[in-house]
């Protein structure tokens, strides 16, 4: 297991409202997974965003909090059956998402939501995408999915 799965650093004094996040540099690779793994260390490096947290890295000196991923975000060998990609983004009302794909055998769903808008009618809508590949999950699926989702919204 990686050591922490996200490390949280604080600012002495907070001066600002912004928080630098860099979410996709874990590489604290647990050792059961690497020995089992038929990828190379350049495909299984390939999901990080690389040096990110390095950039941001002084965000904490500056009076802003950074949160960084200490569990990677691991390609799908295959060997798992029980990942999925969330995303928010709640400051934005979109109409279309496309994830990146770092190649041809991920087939981890990606499912991300945007913001909460009151439109004129009062009805509360929110974009969402679900981005899944079809030897794994079909409409009926993710029509099941979307519905129980919905339902829970309902009940909010």
């Amino acid at each position: 297991m990686p050591k922490a799965a996200y490390y949280l650093t604080h600012p002495q004094r907070r001066t600002t409202s912004v928080v630098f996040a860099s979410p996709h540099s874990g590489r604290d690779y647990p050792w059961s997974f690497l020995r089992r793994t038929a990828l190379n260390e350049h495909s299984v490096r390939s999901s990080e965003d690389a040096f990110v947290d390095q950039l941001f890295e002084s965000a904490p000196r500056h009076g802003a909090p950074l949160i960084r991923a200490g569990a990677p975000r691991v390609p799908n060998t295959g060997a798992r059956d029980d990942l999925l990609y969330l995303s928010c983004l709640p400051w934005v009302d979109f109409t279309g998402l496309t994830n990146a794909m770092p190649d041809a055998q991920d087939c981890i769903p990606r499912l991300s939501w945007g913001k909460f808008v009151t439109g004129e009618n009062g009805h509360i809508t929110c974009a969402f995408t679900a981005e899944v590949h079809h030897a794994i999950a079909d409409g009926a699926h993710l029509g099941q999915a979307v519905a129980a989702i919905q339902d829970r919204l309902d009940n909010v």
